[in-house]
């Protein structure tokens, strides 16, 4: 009895990090390109240019997202090498 509550402990926390992935990512993807990609539409649309502060946005947007994604990712995986670690550790 006590290796299926393992397992289905193992199980529900392996879909709540992918559950946890998942929404940081579209997060940290969506965030910035809101801000900055509407944030130069409105200014496009405020100033009579044409769609040069909505390019700029996004590429700034684009910029800020690979940034916070490789933070998120390392961090992510320092988690799961202390997961690990502490798994190995337990089985010794």
């Amino acid at each position: 009895m006590k290796n299926r509550t393992l397992r289905i402990d193992e199980k529900s926390t392996r879909i709540a990090l992918i559950v946890r992935v998942f929404y940081e990512s579209i997060s940290a993807i969506l965030f910035p390109l809101v801000i900055f990609g509407g944030g130069g539409w409105y200014m496009d649309r405020w100033l009579g240019t044409g769609r040069v502060f909505l390019f700029s946005g996004v590429v700034v947007a684009f910029v800020i997202t690979q940034i916070v994604l490789f933070m998120k990712v390392r961090q992510f995986s320092r988690n799961i090498d202390g997961l690990v670690g502490k798994k190995g550790s337990d089985s010794e």
